[in-house]
């Protein structure tokens, strides 16, 4: 459908989703495929990696969030 869209030349935004579709690598990749962003819901035990954009002036490095602990903190990792 968002390949759809972007094909009729519907204005382009930021695809959400929840971790039905967030956590399919698949749909992720046809999202970035599109030069759409995204903000979507994942199960904490899908993997994802980081995508970083090489041409960007400024490149922040990459950790892995687990949230929230058993004690309802949020930890970072990685």
């Amino acid at each position: 459908m968002i390949e759809r869209a972007v094909a009729d030349g519907l204005p382009a935004g930021l695809v959400l989703a929840d971790s039905a579709y967030g956590d399919s690598s698949e749909f992720r990749r046809r999202v970035r495929c599109e030069g759409l962003g995204y903000a979507v819901g994942l199960h904490r035990t899908t993997r994802c990696g980081a995508w970083i954009r090489w041409d960007a002036e400024s490149v922040t490095p990459w950790r892995s969030v687990i949230w929230p602990t058993p004690s309802g903190e949020v930890a970072f990792g990685g």
